[in-house]
């Protein structure tokens, strides 16, 4: 469920305190102690092959990790979905297993008003085995927007994603936007 916040008017000399008004505040105060935030991990008994670059990665949960304002729905699986507006700080991994080389990979947030949030890629050859990637930063939303997590790669063969729950999305709500 959406969270709310008061927005507050000055005082003036003189004007009453009414148990109206701080009950706003106690609704603010709450709302600031557990912010709106979800962390969904893939969780699987076995690797997922990816055979199509780039891929939207599902989050086979049945239930998110973290949650505090229905952003996650194992209904739709490969997105988190805003309940209210304001700033978050979004974070994505992804752990790949591969055989051959890569020759470049790539990790990108999109939300339902941006198709790259947030972009990270690796333009360089990889012959390890596996790949790791994460990203960060802030991001505006809107109630209702959605953000999703695509992988994309070039190189290599039999692109897996590995069967840990190292992969994963989050967003944390940092405030209200001014």
């Amino acid at each position: 469920m959406p969270k709310t916040y008061n927005t507050f008017t000055n005082v003036a000399t003189g004007d009453v305190y009414t148990a109206a008004s701080h009950n706003a505040i106690l609704t603010n105060l709450a709302g600031y102690r557990v912010p709106p935030m979800a962390l969904v991990r893939r969780a699987s008994a076995s690797n997922q092959s990816l055979t199509t670059s780039p891929t939207t990665l599902a989050w086979n949960n049945t239930t998110a990790a973290i949650d505090t304002d229905t952003m996650w729905s194992s209904g739709a699986n490969t997105q988190l979905t805003i309940g209210t507006t304001g700033v978050y700080v979004v974070t994505a991994q992804v752990v790949v297993s591969f055989a051959g080389t890569m020759t470049r990979t790539g990790l990108r947030v999109a939300s339902s008003v941006n198709a790259y949030e947030l972009m990270l890629e690796h333009p360089f050859s990889n012959s390890y085995g596996y790949s790791t990637m994460n990203l960060s930063g802030p991001i505006t939303l809107s109630a209702g927007a959605t953000l999703s997590v695509a992988f994309e790669w070039a190189g290599g063969t039999s692109v897996s994603l590995l069967a840990d729950q190292r992969t994963f999305l989050s967003a944390v709500w940092l405030g209200q936007v001014s």
